[in-house]
């Protein structure tokens, strides 16, 4: 063993250094080995029971109409988008506090936020106009 180890360690620069790539190399080769095999078992409903919890949270349902399941659709997308725009305002934010006086970067960081807002301002609007359209429509 020490004749494996000589030529390591005097291209080691510490003794601490090849210390820890052999314990690393050791738990590498080791660990898969060590932990036993965990089989799961599905004992669900199959892919249609799937389809339906998919469409249940989705607010889906196969008694709907086409109408009704695009405009469910619509809603989501609009909410996914609004809540793409407050993360943005909220990663733009952090820029701007880590700006550090930087000019450039913290007007950079008020663009973003500014027209993150405007973005949405429209989502809302978009929103509430689809809902004032299917509101007529209905009655």
């Amino acid at each position: 063993m020490r004749l494996l180890l000589k030529p390591l360690m005097s291209q080691a620069r510490s003794p601490v250094i090849l210390t820890a790539v052999l314990l690393g190399l050791l738990l590498g080769i080791c660990t898969p080995f060590a932990l036993p095999a965990e089989a799961q078992v599905y004992t669900g409903g199959g892919i249609q029971a799937g389809v339906d919890q998919a469409a249940s949270i989705a607010g889906v349902s196969r008694d709907q109409d086409l109408r009704a399941m695009v405009l469910n659709i619509l809603f989501l997308v609009l909410r996914f988008l609004a809540l793409v725009a407050v993360i943005v305002i909220v990663i733009a934010g952090i820029h701007l506090v880590v700006s550090l006086g930087d000019e450039q970067a913290k007007e950079k960081a008020k663009k973003i936020i500014l027209y993150t807002i405007v973005g949405l301002i429209i989502i809302l609007l978009a929103e509430a106009l689809v809902r004032i359209v299917v509101d007529a429509g209905q009655s």
